[in-house]
């Protein structure tokens, strides 16, 4: 998985970012974070570019399926 260590470096960043501010910033204001995992875009159409890829990819998630903008759109709402 070419770049994996740079994504994994990133999402690590934005959790201690997030956590600080929470602590920083609370009881006054509430601070989150949404960190999806791979999400079906244009993006990531390199990655699931065939039914196989993609039926192996869902088995390793929780869900069985990858996310799609929606979930994230839905969760941002949400918070």
């Amino acid at each position: 998985m070419s770049f994996h260590t740079s994504v994994s470096a990133a999402k690590g960043a934005v959790e201690g970012l997030t956590r600080s501010l929470a602590a920083e910033f609370a009881p006054a204001i509430r601070v989150n974070a949404i960190a999806p995992s791979l999400t079906d875009t244009r993006l990531s159409e390199k990655i699931l570019n065939s039914e196989e890829k993609r039926e192996a990819g869902n088995k390793r998630h929780p869900l069985g399926r990858f996310g799609e903008p929606e979930d994230i759109a839905n969760m941002a709402s949400f918070l």
